[in-house]
């Protein structure tokens, strides 16, 4: 997975080698965003993912997925169980 957060109220990412500018962001999201490429972010798959897709499950401009791709620090594992993301994510109010 790739960590996405929205650029607003987060000068530092603009300068920071850890974040990636989602120059092309919508779709899949609504603000301008970073992706943060400084680990792979690994879950175990759960059912509640699939519903978390953005604008009916269009992806990202390929130029912007290839230069994340490119950037990502793939040594570095990011581990988080289901109910982390759960938490994380506010699943739960959106889907009880």
């Amino acid at each position: 997975m790739v960590n996405v957060t929205k650029a607003e109220g987060k000068p530092r990412c603009y300068f920071n080698q850890k974040y990636v500018l989602i120059k092309n962001h919508k779709p899949p999201f609504n603000k301008l965003s970073f992706a943060k490429v400084d680990g792979v972010y690994i879950s175990d798959y759960f059912p509640d993912l699939r519903k978390k897709v953005l604008h009916r499950g269009k992806t990202l401009n390929d130029g912007d997925f290839k230069e994340i791709i490119s950037k990502i620090d793939y040594d570095r594992k990011i581990m988080f169980t289901e109910e982390e993301i759960r938490l994380f994510n506010d699943f739960n109010s959106h889907f009880s």
